[in-house]
């Protein structure tokens, strides 16, 4: 049996004929995986990118797994190839977005808090800036203050948004200034007008 075993010079061929076909295999997988993030069948996609981590572990690869890891709930494991990327890339935005947003949904408010800043710290987007008035409305501290500032700070980068138009409505609300509270659930209801909370 031993001179049936794969000789290293021969792993290439046994992959595939030629580089090409080898690559268009991985290229076929990648294609097939994106179909199944379009259509939402995200454990699917989530198999595929998880079986290309074990032989390409590239900081893109595992960014793919954080972020359908984190959208099948499975936040802890979300975190831990957030984790992983950190350790290659100290400076890297999506894995603290990431690890931001899981440890907030697992209700570790403070270091979900200390993740976010530090995404922030890195790139100032109105996503990271809605998570953060998020966590703060929903903490324990409930923070409305701070919550209110980072929804205007998302709104100003993207007053498209209208998550970011509902919950700052809901904060203006809490605080009694019904009149912004109204001019913001307005605009979330121009924006998306199935949006049911909103109406309520």
């Amino acid at each position: 049996y031993e001179s049936q075993f794969i000789r290293p010079s021969q792993i290439l061929s046994v992959l595939g004929p030629t580089q090409k076909d080898i690559l268009k295999s991985l290229e076929n997988k990648l294609i097939t995986a994106y179909d199944f993030i379009k259509t939402k069948n995200y454990n699917d996609a989530l198999n595929i990118f998880l079986n290309l981590t074990d032989i390409y572990s590239t900081i893109e690869i595992n960014t793919n797994c954080a972020i359908l890891l984190e959208m099948t709930g499975k936040y802890e494991s979300a975190i831990e190839y957030c984790n992983k990327i950190i350790t290659h890339d100290p400076e890297n935005y999506a894995a603290y977005h990431i690890k931001g947003t899981s440890l907030g949904l697992l209700k570790r408010y403070p270091d979900a808090l200390d993740n976010l800043e530090k995404a922030l710290s890195i790139n100032t987007t109105s996503e990271v800036h809605y998570n953060l008035g998020y966590i703060y409305m929903i903490s324990e501290e409930h923070d409305t203050r701070k919550a209110i500032e980072h929804y205007n700070a998302s709104l100003d980068l993207d007053n498209s948004f209208p998550s970011a138009h509902l919950n700052i409505s809901i904060c203006y609300f809490n605080y009694g200034d019904y009149e912004k509270s109204l001019q913001h659930v307005d605009k979330t209801i121009i924006l998306d007008p199935n949006l049911s909370k909103a109406y309520s």
